[in-house]
């Protein structure tokens, strides 16, 4: 079973309309391989953005919400994401192919000793693992990858993944706690 963490992306509260993406690919791993799925909001006074990501079926949305964090600067934010996908036990972890998540999501991979990919156009699974499609040479090849180690990173191109359905029933949203004292 799966246990995914997305990362949203947001600008001042406003989400990231590329986050749907990345929500979109949890529901098709989800779908295939079993298990569930968060939704990771970073930021200061972020509450209404994590209030727009409810209706599209996170077991939770999760709020990392500091001071410190109100600008999105690569080592902190890694750090945030690092330590709530070691906290949640996250096997994988998805964003956006944008230059936010392809800023982050190495340096978190980094800190766990964790594979990444970018630029992801599919995922299957085979087997017991995942099969990744992802784009190279800007666009003029397509790699079938797998990628070892129990936990994955990864940026998903958001034309590959059609926006996900709305749900009748909204995610709860949970508090993670931020130690400040941590972050670089």
């Amino acid at each position: 079973m799966a246990n995914l963490l997305v990362i949203a992306e947001h600008d001042q509260g406003q989400l990231k309309l590329a986050t749907l993406a990345a929500v979109a690919c949890a529901h098709k791993v989800v779908a295939e391989a079993g298990g569930s799925f968060d939704i990771l909001v970073i930021g200061q006074n972020v509450g209404g953005t994590a209030e727009l990501l409810r209706p599209y079926g996170a077991a939770t949305v999760l709020v990392a919400d500091d001071a410190q964090l109100q600008h999105p600067v690569g080592d902190k934010y890694a750090q945030v994401v690092a330590d709530v996908a070691k906290q949640r036990g996250a096997t994988m972890a998805i964003g956006a192919a944008s230059t936010f998540s392809k800023d982050i999501l190495p340096r978190a991979a980094a800190l766990l000793d964790a594979g990444m990919l970018s630029d992801v156009i599919d995922v299957h699974l085979d087997g017991g693992d995942f099969i990744f499609k992802r784009v190279m040479f800007a666009g003029n090849v397509i790699a079938t990858v797998k990628l070892d180690g129990a936990v994955k990173f990864l940026t998903v191109r958001a034309a590959a993944f059609a926006q996900p359905p709305k749900a009748a029933e909204g995610s709860p949203v949970v508090g993670i706690p931020v130690e400040a004292g941590r972050l670089p």
